[in-house]
C-alpha cells in the first residue's frame, strides 16, 4: 500500500497536468494543425489516473509466482486492444484505436486490483482508504493551476506551457507531502532524498 501510494502521487498530477494541457502541448510543441487531436490525446493519456495503481501490485505479482494471472490478463487485454482498434477505427477513425487502447485498460482494471487484493489479503477499503480517498482529491489543484495558466494566457508557448505545467505538479506534490504522506513515510522520503544526494540518513531507533 505504501508503494502503491507513492507511485500513484508521482503519476496522476503529471497525468492530470498533460490532460488538461493537451492542446497548449500539441499547438506549441507540433503546431496549430495538430489541435484537432487534443481530446484523443486526452483520453490516450488518461489511463494512468488509474493505472498508476498497477506498477508496484505487477511487480508483486509476478515475484510471487502469479503468472497465469497476468499471461491471461495480458492476453485478453491485447485481444480487446485489437477487435476494439479494427471495429472503431473503420467508424471513427484515429480515435477509435485511442479508444481500443484505453477501454480494455480502464475496464480491465478492477478486476486487476480485486485479484491483487484478494491474493495478498488486503481488505479493498483500505487500499480505497489510504490510496485513494486522500491522493485523488488533490488534483484539483493540479487541474485548477493548469486550467488558469491556459486562461490567462500562459501557455502561447512551449516553455510558458512547461512553466504551468511544472508549477502544477510541484503544487500538488507539496500538498501531499503534508497532507497524504504520514510522519513515516516523510521520513523515507527525506533518506530517499539524502540517498540521492549522497549524504548518509541519519540512524534510527531499533525496529523502525
Amino acid at each position: 500500500m505504501r508503494g502503491t501510494k507513492y507511485s500513484v502521487i508521482f503519476v496522476i498530477p503529471i497525468t492530470a497536468g498533460l490532460v488538461v494541457l493537451a492542446g497548449p502541448i500539441l499547438r506549441t510543441w507540433l503546431g496549430p494543425e495538430f489541435a484537432p487531436m487534443t481530446f484523443g490525446a486526452q483520453v490516450f493519456v488518461s489511463y494512468w489516473l488509474l493505472n498508476a495503481n498497477t506498477t508496484v501490485a505487477g511487480g508483486i505479482l509476478t515475484g510471487t509466482g502469479k503468472l497465469r494471472f497476468l499471461l491471461w490478463y495480458t492476453i485478453g487485454g491485447a485481444l480487446a486492444n485489437l477487435v476494439l482498434s479494427v471495429v472503431l477505427a473503420q467508424r471513427i477513425g484515429t480515435l477509435g484505436v485511442i479508444y481500443g487502447t484505453t477501454i480494455p485498460y480502464v475496464v480491465g482494471f478492477p478486476i486487476y486490483m480485486y485479484y491483487t487484493m484478494r491474493v495478498l489479503e488486503i481488505p479493498i477499503r483500505k487500499w480505497l482508504r489510504d490510496v485513494v480517498m486522500r491522493p485523488y482529491p488533490l488534483l484539483i489543484v493540479t487541474v485548477a493551476i493548469a486550467w488558469a495558466g491556459e486562461q490567462l494566457g500562459f501557455t502561447s508557448r512551449l516553455s510558458g506551457v512547461a512553466a504551468v505545467g511544472l508549477t502544477s505538479v510541484f503544487a500538488y506534490w507539496a500538498l501531499a507531502y503534508f497532507l497524504v504522506l504520514n510522519s513515516d513515510e516523510r521520513r523515507d522520503f527525506g533518506s530517499m532524498l539524502r540517498m540521492f544526494g549522497g549524504r548518509p540518513a541519519p540512524p534510527t531507533e531499533p525496529g523502525f
